[in-house]
């Protein structure tokens, strides 16, 4: 894959956003879902894989973080108002945040809750003694960092839908694969 250049992001970092928008956009929706299940087996093992992708998210943050700090941003383009690149600075800061704080805060939940659990086969250590105060809280921080990663992601679409079809910039087209990429005329 090819590195970003001054222009476009390079193939690892859509890589990283793309695969991480899916696996956050499937973890809310499964989240909201299994929620609202009664206690069963089968609640019991959407469960097991919404800790497991939610650990797999906190890996795959670290990795994404330390790419972007190795690979840098494109430029701005002309386009682009300041406001609107505060604006989106800001709501890329709470997406990484969120990346962090989703798994750390459902571990804390799961670990003081007494519920241990296994990531691709591997027994993960309980970060903390049963609570049920610090399990009820992490449970509460969880579902408010749920909500903000929901309106933090709205913004961001609205913000690349708003480049692409008012703006008729690339902003988009940066990101997106080739093969979904349109180049626009100069």
């Amino acid at each position: 894959m090819p590195l970003r250049t001054v222009d476009h992001f390079g193939g690892i970092a859509k890589s990283f956003h793309w695969i991480m928008a899916i696996l956050m956009i499937g973890m809310v929706a499964v989240g909201l879902y299994m929620s609202d299940l009664p206690n069963s087996p089968d609640k019991f093992t959407i469960y097991g894989w919404h800790k497991t992708i939610g650990i797999t998210i906190l890996v795959l943050a670290v990795a994404r973080l330390l790419w972007r700090l190795h690979s840098p941003r494109p430029r701005p383009l002309p386009t682009h108002h300041p406001l609107e690149l505060l604006a989106a600075h800001t709501v890329h800061i709470v997406l990484y945040l969120t990346l962090f704080l989703m798994p750390i805060s459902g571990y804390v939940m799961t670990s003081a809750a007494g519920f241990g659990f296994k990531v691709w086969g591997w027994q993960m250590p309980m970060l903390i003694p049963v609570d049920k105060v610090i399990a009820e809280s992490a449970k509460e921080a969880h579902e408010i960092i749920s909500n903000v990663l929901i309106g933090a992601f709205v913004l961001h679409v609205a913000g690349a839908l708003k480049h692409h079809i008012l703006d008729k910039d690339e902003t988009l087209n940066r990101m997106l694969p080739a093969m979904f990429a349109r180049r626009r005329g100069k």
